[in-house]
C-alpha cells in the first residue's frame, strides 16, 4: 500500500474514533462536523483515486527493460574498448549478451573486436564466422556485403569451412548466380558424409537453382572467384609474411585449384617456418605425388 493511502486510512480511523468519542461524551456539534469532514475527505480521496495498488509505480514494459539492458551492455563495451587488458572471453561474453537481448548487429561488433585480438588462427576464423552470421541475422537473414567478405576470407584459409560455403552459396542463390551456387554448395555435397539429412536437403535445393544443375554438382576448380581468393592470400603472405599454418593453407588452396607446383612452394615456406612439423612434410609429399 502506498504512503498516500496509508495516511488516508489513518485519517479515516481517527475521524471515526473522534465521532465515537464525541457521541460518547456528548461534545459539541463542532467536533462531529470536524470528524465527519475528515472522514468524508478520506473516503472521497479513496473513491477518486481507486484501488491503492493502482498508485504503485507502473511495471516497466519488456521493451523498456530490454533497452535498459542494452544500455548497460553499451557501457561495458565502452569500458572494454578503453581497456588494454580486455580478453577474447570478455568480448565473446558481451556478444552473447547482445545476442540474447536481440541485438545481433551489436553482437557482430563485439565478435569483431574479439577476433581482432585472437591469436590462434582457428579461434579467429571461428569468431569471424560468428560475426558474419550475426550480420546475416541483423540483415533479415540476408548475406550482405560485409558478411560475404568475412566468409570469403575464411574460405581462403579453409576451403572446406562448411558455414562459409553455405552462406556464400546462399548469397549466390539470392543473386541468381547459378555457377557460384553450384561451386559453393557443390563443395559441401562433395565433402559431406553420405546420409547426412541436411546434405540431402541441400542436394535437392541445389537441383532447383537452374536447369543446368546436375544431380551431384561438383565445384569448378577453374572458378575465377576461387582463384581471386587464393591470389589475395598469396599476395598477403608474399608481402607481409605469415605463419607456417597460413603458408600450409595456401598450399592446400593451390591443391584445390590443381596448381601443384605452387602448392609445393607454399608447403616449402611452411616447412621452413616449422621444420619439426611432420604433418607439413606429409602434406608436401602428397602434393609432390600429385604434381608428378
Amino acid at each position: 500500500m502506498s504512503i498516500l493511502f496509508l495516511v488516508m486510512a489513518v485519517a479515516l480511523v481517527l475521524s471515526v474514533s473522534a465521532m465515537a468519542v464525541a457521541g460518547a461524551q456528548r461534545r459539541s456539534p463542532t467536533l462531529w462536523v470536524a470528524a465527519g469532514a475528515l472522514a468524508l475527505f478520506a473516503i472521497g480521496n479513496y473513491a477518486f483515486l481507486g484501488r491503492p495498488e493502482l498508485t504503485l509505480p507502473r511495471a516497466a514494459t519488456l521493451e523498456v527493460l530490454q533497452s535498459r539492458a542494452v544500455a548497460k551492455m553499451d557501457e561495458t563495451r565502452a569500458v572494454l574498448a578503453r581497456s588494454t587488458d580486455a580478453s577474447v572471453e570478455n568480448w565473446t561474453e558481451l556478444a552473447n549478451q547482445y545476442w540474447a537481448a536481440g541485438s545481433p548487429e551489436k553482437a557482430a561488433e563485439a565478435l569483431g573486436a574479439a577476433a581482432a585480438i585472437a591469436t590462434i588462427p582457428e579461434e579467429r576464423d571461428s569468431l569471424l564466422g560468428n560475426q558474419a552470421q550475426a550480420l546475416v541475422n541483423a540483415n533479415d537473414r540476408r548475406v550482405g556485403a560485409k558478411a560475404r567478405t568475412l566468409f570469403a576470407d575464411i574460405l581462403v584459409r579453409n576451403p572446406d569451412d562448411l558455414r562459409a560455403l553455405f552462406f556464400l552459396g546462399l548469397a549466390a542463390e539470392d543473386a541468381g548466380d547459378k555457377a557460384a551456387t553450384q561451386t559453393y554448395w557443390g563443395r559441401i555435397i562433395a565433402i559431406a558424409p553420405e546420409g547426412t539429412p541436411w546434405r540431402e536437403t541441400l542436394l535437392a535445393r541445389i537441383g532447383q537453382v537452374g536447369e543446368e544443375s546436375s544431380p551431384t554438382p561438383q565445384p569448378d576448380p577453374d572458378s575465377e572467384m576461387i582463384r581471386a581468393m587464393v591470389a589475395r592470400l598469396a599476395t598477403r603472405l608474399a608481402t607481409e609474411g605469415g605463419t607456417a599454418q597460413e603458408w600450409a593453407q595456401l598450399g592446400k588452396s593451390y591443391g584445390v585449384l590443381g596448381q601443384w607446383d605452387k602448392a609445393l612452394m607454399a608447403y616449402d615456406e611452411a616447412i621452413a617456418l616449422a621444420p619439426e612439423d611432420k604433418g607439413l612434410k606429409t602434406a608436401r609429399d602428397n602434393a609432390a605425388a600429385q604434381a608428378q
